[in-house]
Formats: C-alpha cells, sequence, structure tokens
C-alpha cells in the first residue's frame, strides 16, 4: 500500500506538469463560461425551458474536462509510459501492474472532479448557475454531483476498466 500511494503521489506531480491537461481540465472550460456568458447570460428564456443560456452551456463543458482525462490524459500517458519503456521498469519492481493503472484512473479521477468543482463554483458565482444547485441542501448537492461524476468518469474509462478485469479478451 506504501508503494501504491508514493506512485499515487508521483504520478500526481507529473500530471500537473502537464500543462495541456491542466489547461484544457481546469482553465478552458472557466475561460468558455466567463466567455459566454459575458455575451450571452444567463437570463431564463423559454427557448431553454426556462433556464439560461450558462445553465444549459455547462454539461457540455463538464463533458469537454471528461473527455480530456479520459480521452487524452490517461491514454497518451499509458502510450507514454510504453513509449519510454516506463511499464518495463515498473515490471522489475515488486509493484503490482494494476497499481500503474489505478494510480492513473484515480489522479484522472481528482483532475476530473477538482475542474467540475472550479466550473460549477464559478458558474455559481458569477452567473447564478441553477442546474446543479437547486433547492437542494448540501448533502443532496454533493452526492448527486459525485454520483454524476462518478458514472460518467466510468463512461469514459470503460475501456481501461474492462481492460483490468479482462486481459485475455480478443
Amino acid at each position: 500500500m506504501k508503494s501504491f500511494l508514493k506512485l499515487l503521489k508521483v504520478d500526481f506531480k507529473l500530471l500537473m506538469r502537464e500543462f495541456i491537461v491542466v489547461f484544457f481540465s481546469i482553465v478552458f472550460p472557466v475561460f468558455m463560461i466567463l466567455i459566454f456568458g459575458g455575451v450571452y447570460g444567463n437570463k431564463p428564456t423559454p427557448f431553454f425551458g426556462g433556464y439560461g443560456s450558462i445553465d444549459v452551456m455547462v454539461p457540455s463543458y463538464l463533458g469537454v474536462i471528461i473527455a480530456v482525462n479520459g480521452i487524452m490524459s490517461l491514454p497518451l500517458t499509458l502510450v507514454e509510459y510504453r513509449d519510454k519503456k516506463i511499464l518495463k521498469r515498473y515490471m522489475a519492481t515488486p509493484l503490482k501492474s494494476i497499481y500503474v493503472i489505478l494510480s492513473q484512473l484515480i489522479v484522472n479521477y481528482v483532475l476530473t472532479l477538482f475542474g467540475f468543482i472550479i466550473l460549477a463554483i464559478f458558474g455559481k458565482i458569477i452567473f447564478n448557475l441553477k442546474n446543479f444547485f437547486c433547492e437542494l441542501d448540501n448533502n443532496q448537492i454533493f452526492l448527486r454531483f459525485q454520483s454524476v461524476l462518478l458514472l460518467d468518469i466510468l463512461c469514459a474509462f470503460q475501456i481501461y476498466i474492462l481492460d483490468i478485469f479482462l486481459p485475455n479478451f480478443p
């Protein structure tokens, strides 16, 4: 377990050094909400069913965060590990190979969650975002947010999860 926690710490530091992943996971969605919110505002309209334009656009920005981490960051990191023969070096250590994949999944999950939280905070403070903050108390908001995030992450990472559990699948 100590080795897994050290690997997790190192992988998190390495991910934070990847400018493109951090930018598109945290900064880009916030810029998009600020730009489009400045142009269109968040006034409720009948066209959007009583919601404002930012209320309707935020789920797509959440999809961008998931796509950046699930489609770009995770696979490219594992391919880079393989290309630089880092995976072979891991095989020479007593570290289990599943720890490498689990570490990447956890690190990307944490970055995705952080991006979601930052986007939701900016949306709520600046544009009074309604989609995520209905008339719910804090526990219900957190549970709803976590359940949607977990389902989205599992969908985005399904290939890797299947590879873990079905390694000999053709």
